[in-house]
């Protein structure tokens, strides 16, 4: 691997302009981060291995010279902060991923049914408007969190930005019935995507993924639960896969 010095820029500049209300700021950044196959491995576990050194998983530094955003923050009646702010990113090496070609079988493992990914790298730059906000109270509706991210992709040798969605937006809320019994929600929207298979392009519908959770506090030790899980229904995680549809779980916790 060749060796070589990178330098990074690092500014932070932010004024009160109404107490801590109203906060713009300003953060010049830049960073490296190496893309291992356990990292990789984590975002898509639907690697493909094999013994061969030919045909390892390409692993490489992800160079970041540019993070640059501008936004306000704050904090509202004391219970309500918030965050939004716009970014330009500049990647090297910005990692994707495209379905490993059905044609070969490598060092005696068979891809013939297309069913693992390879590793895509390009050099991408990226505009992306994020916001956070976040509501917690003493009433029955403790917390409530809204975050989310919009993004616009620039690559420079692809068509497009293959699995990395243009919207992703979360959202959870948690609600106390008693002070025993408690119900939390989670949502999440994953928009468009785009996948590469055999140099032909394809687009992956958005989904939502909506949980609930509610559980019943007998005493410190016991803890009674219940699950719903993709409420919405099954979604195109990666393609060709596919999650779970509508699952339910009932347990107990106990402390010793």
């Amino acid at each position: 691997m060749k060796k070589s010095i990178k330098l990074y820029p690092k500014v932070s500049l932010s004024y009160r302009a109404y107490e801590s209300y109203f906060i713009p700021y300003l953060k010049i950044d830049g960073y490296t981060k190496v893309h291992s196959y356990r990292s990789i491995s984590e975002l898509n576990p639907f690697l493909y291995t094999s013994a061969a050194d030919d045909y390892s998983i390409n692993t490489r530094f992800n160079n970041i010279p540019v993070y640059i955003s501008l936004g306000m923050k704050g904090i509202i009646f004391s219970n309500m902060d918030y965050n939004f702010y716009l970014s330009y990113v500049e990647e090297n090496n910005f990692l994707m991923f495209r379905k490993k070609t059905a044609e070969a079988e490598l060092d005696g493992d068979s891809y013939l049914w297309g069913n693992a990914f390879d590793v895509l790298y390009d050099d991408v730059y990226h505009w992306n408007i994020h916001f956070d906000i976040k509501y917690e109270t003493s009433s029955r509706l403790k917390r409530v969190s809204l975050s989310g991210k919009y993004s616009i992709f620039n690559p420079k040798t692809v068509d497009k930005v293959f699995d990395n969605p243009n919207i992703n937006i979360n959202a959870y809320g948690l609600y106390y019935f008693m002070d025993n019994l408690y119900m939390g929600a989670k949502l999440f929207f994953v928009g468009k995507r785009y996948a590469i298979e055999e140099e032909e392009t394809k687009k992956l519908d958005a989904y939502v993924d909506i949980n609930l959770d509610l559980n019943y506090v007998i005493d410190d030790s016991l803890l009674v639960m219940a699950r719903l899980n993709n409420l919405a229904g099954s979604y195109e995680i990666w393609q060709d896969y596919y999650s779970q549809a509508l699952q339910f779980m009932l347990g107990v916790n106990y402390k010793f």
